[in-house]
């Protein structure tokens, strides 16, 4: 006998723990409760963006789900619609990953660099906006821990060859979707947009001299790549 599963994820890679692991909501169709246009509907009407899967497996339970296919695992599955619907529309924080990612569908960079380009875009937006422009915890040292990697899910690969990494433009929907939708206003796309056009072409000297930001308000930490604003 075969089981019917519906998955509903969310498009934008959002969770509580904001590792990046994917969340779906689950349910098993049965000939009772085959349909599920409440709840397409009831997230369509809430502006949450989502893509739905429909497989079948053997078992009822998820974990039959990853054996079929391992573009299941590493998933937070919700059994409770409204659970799942509640962390579909709650406010969250984006982190240096989030904006690391977008930063590197610009062009193959260093972790140094890349680092810098997340100092001065945070420094800068604080002082425009004043407001943070992500949570900034700690630099990225290394975004193979950081960041899943796998060979079935290649739009959450960043690339890396010498040194250097980056993402395929392919993959920019998600990645402005996380964006967007943190607070669902345009403030932070367009000065990341403004960063972007800016710097995307400098060397990290050129950064330091350039004075489109004024850096001279900034001093360099002792981790490569990373910026304090001076006291005085």
């Amino acid at each position: 006998m075969y089981y019917q599963h519906l998955l509903i994820f969310l498009q934008n890679d959002k969770l509580a723990d904001q590792t990046g692991t994917r969340v779906a909501y689950h349910k098993v169709l049965t000939e009772e409760n085959e349909h599920y246009q409440y709840e397409l509907d009831k997230l369509k009407e809430l502006d949450v963006m989502i893509y739905v899967h429909v497989l079948s497996t053997k078992e009822l339970t998820t974990e039959s789900i990853v054996q079929e296919d391992k573009y299941y695992r590493d998933i937070i599955y919700y059994h409770d619609f409204e659970e799942f619907l509640q962390v579909a529309t709650e406010p969250y924080p984006l982190v240096p990953l989030d904006i690391a990612r977008y930063f590197l569908l610009i062009a193959p960079m260093t972790l140094e660099k890349l680092n810098l380009l997340l100092s001065i875009a945070y420094l800068q937006y604080k002082q425009e906006a004043g407001v943070e422009l992500f949570y900034y915890e700690q630099p990225i040292t290394d975004l193979s821990t950081q960041f899943i990697s796998l060979e079935d899910l290649p739009s959450r690969t960043i690339y890396h060859d010498n040194a250097q990494f980056s993402i395929p433009e392919d993959y920019i929907a998600p990645i402005m979707y996380r964006i967007l939708f943190s607070e669902k206003k345009m403030n932070k796309p367009l000065f990341l947009q403004k960063i972007k056009q800016h710097y995307k072409e400098m060397s990290i000297d050129e950064m330091l001299e350039d004075d489109f930001v004024d850096v001279s308000r900034f001093q360099l930490n002792n981790t490569p790549g990373t910026l304090t604003e001076n006291s005085v």
